[in-house]
């Protein structure tokens, strides 16, 4: 995944901006966090996915020996298989172990890279506020001149004539764009699988909730940082109208038209069909309701 030439060319750009070592203490507190956040999330993501996915197996094999029934994560055997032996249920506790390996590590890279670009996009955002604070503030006083002359306010004139954050957002949300659509109908898929048969069976199926509350976890996520995303965009509009345009030279008022307009035009996270974020998650799972409502209605 991380051999994509576009995932390449976006952590590449993200090490850059961790590279100068002449910036305000504003910028380089919100560059720590940034990095902080990434590294946070690495070290949380891996053992929890890890520790979800051993837990699944565990708590087979728990039922299988204490209810005498023979349990397997993900509820079904493999045809040709005598699953009433201890054999045949090896056999097939042994490829759903395979599975359940495989589920771990394509999440932990595709979640971990997702997390990446996310926090790191939020951070850029984050950067552009603070530079246009110091804008701000440089322009309700009369060193107006020698504040534009710091290199790190001119940064901010550079990014915006550059427009290198919105090609950054632009490229992250067409890379994603398919990926969120496979995903969540697979994730509302086998969640609406998983409920039903919860609801239906006469025993408790112990995995099959584990299994509802990862996909519910799955779907949230992105959700949350995609409005994370909009909540620092709605930041940055608010900060571009706090800022006393009229008091800036020329090139500047010009740069901070610039950005309002990405700013109200903002890259959103989507599927191609509906944004990404909390109020979708409501909608995703109003529907999650209504399919199994019908499920069992035909049942």
């Amino acid at each position: 995944m991380y051999s994509h030439d576009t995932i390449y060319e976006l952590l590449q750009y993200n090490l850059k901006r961790f590279e100068n070592t002449k910036r305000m203490p504003e910028i380089h507190h919100s560059l720590v966090n940034t990095a902080s956040l990434c590294t946070a999330s690495v070290k949380l993501i891996g053992p929890c996915y890890a520790s979800m996915g051993a837990f699944t197996i565990f708590i087979s094999i728990v039922i299988s020996l204490y209810y005498g029934r023979f349990e397997l994560p993900f509820g079904f055997y493999l045809p040709g298989l005598d699953r009433a032996t201890w054999i045949g249920y090896l056999l097939n506790l042994a490829f759903h172990i395979l599975q359940v390996f495989e589920a771990v590590t394509g999440l932990l890279a595709a979640d971990m890279c997702f997390f990446n670009l996310m926090i790191n996009a939020v951070g850029q955002l984050d950067v552009m506020v603070i530079y246009l604070r110091k804008l701000g503030g440089a322009a309700n006083t009369d060193k107006y001149e020698d504040a534009l002359a710091e290199p790190e306010l001119n940064e901010l004139l550079k990014q915006v004539q550059h427009k290198s954050i919105c090609r950054y957002l632009t490229k992250m949300e067409s890379l994603m764009q398919a990926g969120f659509f496979i995903n969540n109908g697979c994730l509302i898929a086998e969640t609406v699988t998983s409920l039903f048969v919860i609801l239906t069976s006469d025993e408790i199926w112990i995995p099959g909730i584990l299994i509802a509350v990862v996909c519910t976890f799955q779907l949230i996520i992105p959700c949350f940082m995609g409005s994370l995303l909009s909540s620092k965009n709605d930041e940055l509009i608010r900060e571009v109208y706090n800022t006393p345009w009229n008091e800036l030279p020329f090139p500047a008022q010009k740069a901070l038209g610039t950005l309002l307009q990405f700013a109200q035009n903002p890259v959103t996270l989507s599927d191609g069909f509906a944004p990404i974020d909390l109020d979708s998650f409501l909608e995703i799972y109003k529907k999650i309701y209504s399919y199994l409502a019908m499920i069992q209605n035909i049942n």
